[in-house]
């Protein structure tokens, strides 16, 4: 699945995006330089949602994954998991917020 979000990401338009509600009757998510993305005919937070999934956000959670996923693999099997695998995972969980 990782793979999958990571390779559709990389062919999508780059981000970030922009949703402009100023188009009527569908809204439209579009690149900075102008290149549109979508229309999204839907609620106005499906289109806030879909901008902010853009192909650089999602590469960029991807990567955290990744780092959690080895940080955490230095610790399989041993008896002291506590408090410093836990640290860790939290300092990278707080670098998404």
């Amino acid at each position: 699945m990782l793979t999958e979000l990571r390779e559709l990401a990389k062919a999508a338009t780059p981000g970030p995006w922009i949703y402009d509600e100023t188009e009527l009757p569908a809204k439209r998510i579009h690149h900075p330089d102008g290149t549109m993305v979508a229309e999204v005919s839907q609620m106005r937070m499906d289109g806030r949602h879909i901008a902010a999934a853009n192909p650089e956000t999602i590469l960029r959670l991807l990567d955290l994954v990744d780092e959690m996923g080895e940080a955490l693999g230095k610790y399989q099997g041993r008896a002291i998991l506590g408090i410093s695998v836990a640290d860790e995972a939290l300092a990278k969980w707080r670098e998404m917020k």
